[in-house]
């Protein structure tokens, strides 16, 4: 399947345009770094503690749930810096630990790396050298698609799940914390993903459809100028809503979403899945942490009871295009909905 981000290279607004510098430097570094952390990583076969892997439609509250579980200090998060070393991770989360690892330290030569950043972020897109990274490069090299779409069971054969699975235990290793990381990449094929890990705990965020639709909407524009540009995930619906108004595209994209990370999670055992709410959690998010811990103690592993959360968030959950844009995206929704109703 083609790649919409690839082929859109250009048509970015200036906010999220290509850094090809940056990029040309990274590829510079993994010519140099890669083929030493390929061996160094090679002892590491799977993560040894249950990896939590989150997922969701997009613009449904991932980002801010990866935030608060970095808040914890107790998973290894992949972070914008881990990010810049996709290639050489083992090596890039020692140098991460030698840069911000107070223990490393000296009279504050590092001060400036400790933030974690505050709750907010841009498109998925976060601030502060150790704010969540989705981590997207690290996780191309093994999946053999571009963009977060449904692969198919000859694609999914493709998967290197031997290198997935020996670059988490690596950060893992070094970090000394379990891992816990976006997964959208691979979030249509749940079952394949539990089929390599065996041990993981999903987590999907659910937030209220219209809010979800509204800002898919708003990044559409915000990211590509235009609303006429496909943005994010493809469900395996994808053919076919390409072909749809734009309402119809966004309330389609949600709706198979939804219903493909339902279908997905039932497949797998029920001590490896927790559904939660965005909205629950900004009430509450001692009470999700708490679910959170319930549901690793149901994989063996004990997180600890003293962490200091937030005490609460205020949802962004509010109107903010035309009245007559909500109307179109929800009946268009409604007619997914409807179909599906029928079907059954």
């Amino acid at each position: 399947m083609k790649s919409i981000h690839l082929d859109n290279l250009n048509n970015r607004t200036q906010q999220f345009a290509r850094n090809i510098q940056l990029e040309e430097l990274l590829k510079e570094l993994s010519s140099l770094l890669g083929p030493v952390d390929e061996q160094v990583s090679a002892q590491f076969e799977r993560p040894k503690w249950p990896p939590l892997f989150l997922v969701g439609s997009p613009r449904s509250g991932t980002t801010f749930v990866m935030q608060l579980l970095n808040s914890t200090g107790q998973f290894a998060v992949p972070t914008n810096l881990l990010s810049r070393f996709y290639y050489a991770p083992y090596l890039g989360a020692k140098i991460q630990q030698l840069l911000t690892d107070k223990n490393f330290d000296y009279n504050n030569e590092m001060g400036d790396f400790a933030s974690k950043g505050e709750f907010h972020s841009s498109l998925g897109k976060t601030t502060n050298a150790l704010s969540p990274s989705e981590f997207t490069y690290f996780w191309r090299r093994f999946i053999p698609n571009y963009d977060p779409q449904y692969l198919s069971p000859l694609e999914e054969e493709q998967i290197d799940g031997r290198g997935l699975a020996s670059g988490f235990a690596a950060v893992e290793a070094v970090l000394q914390r379990p891992l816990a990381t976006k997964a959208f990449i691979i979030q249509y094929n749940l079952p394949k993903l539990y089929e390599l890990f065996k041990n993981c705990i999903f987590v999907q965020v659910r937030r209220n459809s219209l809010y979800v639709m509204q800002s898919i909407y708003e990044a559409r524009k915000s990211f590509y100028n235009t609303l006429d540009i496909w943005w994010s995930v493809k469900p395996k619906e994808f053919p076919e809503l390409q072909h749809l108004d734009v309402y119809k595209q966004i309330a389609g994209q949600i709706f198979y979403t939804e219903r493909a990370l339902a279908d997905g999670l039932s497949q797998v055992p029920e001590q490896s899945r927790l559904v939660v709410e965005y909205e629950e959690i900004c009430e509450n998010p001692s009470d999700f942490y708490r679910k959170l811990k319930d549901k690793y103690k149901e994989n063996d592993y004990e997180l600890p009871d003293d962490v200091k959360l937030p005490n609460a968030f205020s949802p962004s959950n509010k109107i903010r295009i035309p009245e007559a844009e909500i109307q179109k995206l929800t009946v268009a929704y409604e007619s997914f909905a409807n179909a599906e109703s029928n079907i059954k």
